[in-house]
C-alpha cells in the first residue's frame, strides 16, 4: 500500500497526473516467512510470537564504547540497550538498511559512568549494511557514517589512511581518528544542522578532495575549506551553519577535540540549555522570553546572527508541559510551542540544540504553525500531549496555510510590507489565521520553500506515542473510512473506500462510487488479502507490511482527533506511513500477478506508453521519460511523476503494467475515521456542497501540480465544516 488509503490523483483534471490506485493492499506474509528474517551481526535469534515481527540483530556503536544510545532502523520496531555498548534491534521485518546510534556517551575511561570530560553523543552514528559483506558484524562508528555517503570506499580509506576493511569495524588503532571525526559531527548537530546527512557528505567529499597527508590533517583541512566558504555552506545549510564555524574555528583535531567539544557545549549543573535561531532572514538582538502558561521560564537574547543560548533548570522538564517560546524584536513577534516531551526527546545531553528540535529555530514557519494550533484546538496550549497530536495534524493537514500565513509574514519582516492595522506580525498571523486573507501581500512562499531552514521546519514535530490508543486497539476487526476524489466521476467524483484489518491480520478493502443510474453506492475496486498480511509491534501502534505487492512499509498512529455533529463526537485518526525499505525479490519477480493497474499498453514505434485505469482514467507519457532500472533480470521503468510521488512500470510485449515506487524514507499523512456519522455527512453531501469542494480542488493545484496531503487537509476541512 502507498499509503492506509490513496486511491487516484485526479487524472483529468490536472495534466499528466497519476494513478495511485489500491491502498491497504498488502502481500501475505506469514509468520513463517518472517521467522527467516532475522540475520546479520552473527547473533541473529527468532522467536514465534503471534501478529509481531520477529527478526532481531545485534549492533555494536563504538568510538570509544558507546553507552546509553538509542538505535533503530526503520525495518525494526524497537531496541534494546545491553548496557556494554552492544544493542539488540528487535521485531524486524527485515535485515535493517541503515541502522542509526544517536545519544548516550561516549566512555573513553571504560567505567560506565559519564565523567566531566566525557562527551555526549549528540551526533548520529550511521551504518549503511550494504556496505558489508554478508556474515559481517554490525558496528556502527563515526568511520561507517563517512563511509555510509561514499559509494567508493578504496577512495575515502585512503583519503582517511585506514584499510578499507577497517571503514566499517572497529579497529582500536583508529581511535584517535574516529574521535576526530565524531567532535565535528557532534559539532555540526549542536550548532543546528539539521541536513545531517547531507552535511556528512559533503565532509567526506572535502576529506577527499584535501592536499596533505592522510588522516586527521586532511580532516583538518575539510573543516577549515567548509568554514572559508562560509556563504557557500549558509546556502545550503542556512544561518546554522555560521554557528558550526563559531564552535569549530579553534578545534584543534589532534588534542583530545571531544573534550574541547565538551567544553563548548558544557551547562550548570541542574540546568539544560537551549540553543537556536531567531530568524526569518536573521534577527539579532531579539528578546526572547520561555513561558509556562503565564509564568516566565527563561529569557535571554539573540546575537548579531540571531543565534541564541539559553539555560532553564532541568527541573523544567520533569513534568509534561507547553512552553512558549516568544522572540521580539519591534514590531517583529515571533513564537513557537514547544513541549518539554519534545526537548526530552532531544536531551541526548545537557544541551537540546536546533539540530535535535528544530523549532528552537523561532522563525515565520513555527509562528504560523502556532496560530494554526490555536484556531485548530485551543486546548493544545496547555496539554502537551494534545499539543503535539495538534502540531502534527497542522503540519500534515493545513500546510498550505501555514505556508500561507509565514509567506505573509517573511514580506513584512524582510521585504517590508505594511502590517495593515495590526501591532505586530504575531497578531497579523492571527488575523489571517482567523480570515484566510492575505489581499495586498506578495507571495514569498518559494523564498520560503527554498529556504533550507524554514522549508524543514514546515514538517517538523516529533512524534510522539499515542499513549493508551494504540493503532491496534482503534483499528483491528473494525472497518475504517477513508475519502478521494476522483474527477472523471462526473455525476459525484466524491468517493469512499472501507478498511477493515482482522485480529488475523488479514484485509479486506473496497472502493465505492455513486452510481448515476440508481444512486446507489456501489463497489468499483476491490482487494483481500489473507491471514498474516498485517503484522503489529508489540506496543500496537505501528503496523507492518511487507511482501510480493508492495514495498515494505510501517504505519504509525500519530495523532487523534475527534468531529462533533448534533453533539456527538465522531473519532478521526491520522497515521503516518512510510517506506522502510527497496521492493522484495517478489515485489519484482511476481509484479505482473500483483501489479496496481495492467491496462496500460507499449508502442514500440513511438516509445509511447498509454494507461487506462479501472475508474476510467488515463496516463500517456514516453519510455524516455522514465529511468531503466533492473532487478533480478528484469528491466523496470521508473517514472518521476512530482517530487512526492513516483512510478514504476514493466514492458511485456505492448503490454504495460504498474505498481507505486516511493523511494525508501518517503513519508507521508493519511487520515480516517471508524464513524459512520462522518460517512454520511460526506455520501450525503448536496450538489452545491460538492461543487463547492470540487471548487476548492481544482482552485488548489492550479498549476497541474498535486500533494496527497494538500487533499487530505481539504477533506478535512471539508468534514469539518459539513460536521458545524
Amino acid at each position: 500500500m502507498s499509503t492506509l488509503t490513496k486511491a487516484s490523483y485526479y487524472r483529468t483534471l490536472l495534466p499528466a497526473t497519476i494513478d495511485k490506485t489500491k491502498i491497504l493492499i498488502a502481500s501475505t506474509i506469514t509468520a513463517a516467512l518472517l521467522a527467516g528474517c532475522g540475520g546479520g551481526g552473527g547473533s541473529s535469534t527468532s522467536t514465534t510470537v503471534t501478529g509481531v515481527p520477529t527478526g532481531t540483530y545485534t549492533v555494536t556503536v563504538v568510538d570509544d564504547a558507546i553507552r546509553g544510545a538509542k538505535v533503530s532502523a526503520p525495518e525494526c520496531a524497537t531496541y534494546v540497550d545491553n548496557n556494554n555498548s552492544t544493542y539488540t534491534l528487535k521485531e524486524c521485518i527485515s535485515k535493517p538498511s541503515t541502522i542509526t546510534a544517536v545519544g548516550g556517551f561516549i566512555d573513553t575511561d571504560g567505567d560506565g559512568v559519564q565523567g566531566s570530560s566525557e562527551a555526549s553523543q549528540t551526533a548520529p552514528l550511521l551504518l549503511k549494511t550494504s556496505q558489508l559483506d554478508a556474515n559481517a558484524s554490525f558496528v556502527v562508528t563515526p568511520l561507517t557514517t563517512l563511509a555510509s555517503q561514499e559509494s567508493n570506499l578504496s577512495a575515502l580509506a585512503a583519503a582517511l589512511g585506514v584499510s578499507e576493511a577497517d571503514l566499517l569495524k572497529d579497529n582500536a588503532a583508529n581511535r584517535t581518528l574516529m574521535r576526530a571525526i565524531n567532535a565535528v559531527l557532534i559539532s555540526a548537530r549542536e550548532a543546528g544542522i539539521t541536513k545531517y546527512e547531507m552535511f556528512v557528505g559533503d565532509l567526506k567529499d572535502q576529506i577527499q578532495a584535501a592536499g596533505g597527508s592522510a588522516g586527521i590533517s586532511k580532516l583538518t583541512a575539510a573543516k577549515t575549506y567548509m568554514s572559508n566558504n562560509l556563504a557557500t555552506y549558509k546556502a545550503k545549510y542556512g544561518v546554522v551553519f555560521g554557528g558550526f564555524v563559531d564552535d569549530t574555528t579553534t578545534l584543534d583535531l589532534t588534542s583530545n577535540p571531544l573534550a574541547q567539544v565538551k567544553v563548548v557545549n558544557a551547562v550548570t549543573s541542574g540546568k539544560v540549555r537551549l540553543g537556536g535561531f531567531v530568524y526569518d532572514a536573521t534577527i539579532p538582538n531579539a528578546a526572547i522570553t520561555i513561558y509556562d502558561g503565564a509564568t516566565v521560564v527563561a529569557t535571554g537574547t539573540s546575537d548579531n546572527d540571531g543565534r541564541y543560548s539559553i539555560d532553564i533548570d532541568a527541573t523544567v522538564l520533569n513534568t509534561s508541559k507547553v512552553l512558549k517560546f516568544e522572540a521580539v524584536s519591534g514590531t517583529t513577534t515571533l513564537v513557537a510551542y514547544i513541549t518539554t516531551d519534545e526537548l526530552k526527546s532531544g536531551k541526548i545531553g545537557s544541551k537540546v540544540s536546533s539540530g535535535t528540535v528544530e523549532d528552537l529555530v523561532i522563525s515565520n514557519v513555527t509562528t504560523a504553525k502556532a496560530v494554526m494550533v490555536d484556531k485548530t484546538n485551543a486546548a493544545a496550549a496547555t496539554n502537551a500531549k494534545i499539543m503535539v497530536e495538534t502540531k502534527a495534524i497542522v503540519e500534515a493537514m493545513y500546510s498550505t496555510e501555514v505556508l500561507k500565513i509565514a509567506s505573509v509574514i517573511k514580506d513584512v519582516v524582510d521585504y517590508n510590507a505594511s502590517l495593515s492595522g495590526n501591532a505586530s506580525t504575531l497578531a497579523l498571523a492571527q488575523s489571517i489565521a482567523a480570515t484566510g486573507d492575505t489581499t495586498g501581500y506578495t507571495d514569498r512562499s518559494s523564498t520560503i520553500t527554498a529556504d533550507p531552514i524554514l522549508n524543514d521546519q514546515l514538517n517538523s514535530t516529533i512524534s510522539a506515542s499515542a499513549g493508551t490508543t494504540t493503532m491496534r486497539k482503534v483499528m483491528e476487526g473494525n472497518t475504517f473510512y477513508q475519502f478521494d476524489y476522483r474527477q472523471n466521476f462526473y455525476d459525484n467524483p466524491f468517493t469512499f473506500s472501507t478498511i477493515k484489518i482482522g485480529t488475523d491480520g488479514s484485509l479486506a478493502f473496497n472502493d465505492y462510487r455513486n452510481d448515476i443510474n440508481t444512486s446507489s453506492w456501489i463497489i468499483f475496486q476491490s482487494e483481500t488479502r489473507a491471514a498474516g498480511s498485517f503484522l503489529w509491534s508489540s506496543d500496537g501502534n505501528t503496523i507492518y507490511e511487507v511482501g510480493d505487492y508492495s514495498l515494505p512499509q510501517k504505519h504509525t498512529l500519530i495523532s487523534k482527533d475527534t468531529v462533533t455533529y448534533n453533539g456527538a463526537s465522531a473519532n478521526v485518526y491520522f497515521i503516518q506511513d512510510e517506506v522502510t525499505a527497496d521492493g522484495t525479490e517478489g515485489f519484482f519477480t511476481n509484479f505482473i500477478a500483483t501489479a496496481d493497474d495492467a491496462n496500460g499498453t507499449y508502442d514500440s514505434m513511438s516509445g509511447q506508453i498509454f494507461m487506462k485505469y479501472a475508474d476510467g482514467g488515463t496516463d500517456q507519457f514516453y519510455l524516455d521519460q522514465t529511468t531503466p532500472i533492473t532487478r533480478y533480470g528484469k528491466t523496470f521503468y521508473v517514472k518521476q511523476w512530482n517530487n512526492d510521488y513516483r512510478a514504476i512500470y514493466y514492458i511485456s510485449g505492448t503490454k504495460v503494467y504498474k505498481k507505486d515506487y516511493n523511494p525508501i524514507g518517503t513519508v507521508e499523512t493519511s487520515w480516517m475515521t471508524d464513524s459512520v456519522v462522518v460517512l454520511g455527512l460526506w455520501k450525503n453531501m448536496t450538489q452545491t456542497q460538492r461543487d463547492d469542494l470540487r471548487t476548492k480542488i481544482q482552485q488548489a493545484f492550479p498549476t497541474g501540480s498535486w500533494s496527497w496531503q494538500k487533499v487530505q487537509g481539504i477533506f478535512y476541512d471539508a468534514v469539518k465544516k459539513l460536521a458545524s
